[in-house]
């Protein structure tokens, strides 16, 4: 198995941990939501590890000539935790 096609495969990970701890963080009240955000970065670090290994496999796949559809749609998945919290911290701040 090449590394693009397992990066495919795992590329739902990091939208898969950010919704369970979304998920997770909405049942709790008050200041123990606010301690428990801590949990969202170690997701968004993997979130943009694998984005940067996304982008790096699709330049590697796009110089070759090859089909980049698919590791461009998992790069977008992977990075999309990431990408979300760049915009709102913009957006807010």
């Amino acid at each position: 198995m090449r590394i693009s096609q397992i990066f495919v495969s795992l590329s739902w990970i990091p939208l898969a941990l950010f919704a369970w701890a979304y998920w997770q963080i909405s049942h709790l009240d008050g200041w123990s939501a606010w301690a428990a955000g801590s949990v969202f970065l170690p997701i968004v670090w993997i979130s943009m590890l694998m984005g940067l290994t996304g982008a790096i496999l699709w330049f590697r796949e796009w110089r070759g000539k090859r089909h980049t559809l698919p590791i461009a749609a998992a790069t977008l998945l992977a990075g999309s935790v990431a990408i979300f919290f760049l915009v709102k911290s913009v957006i807010i701040g």
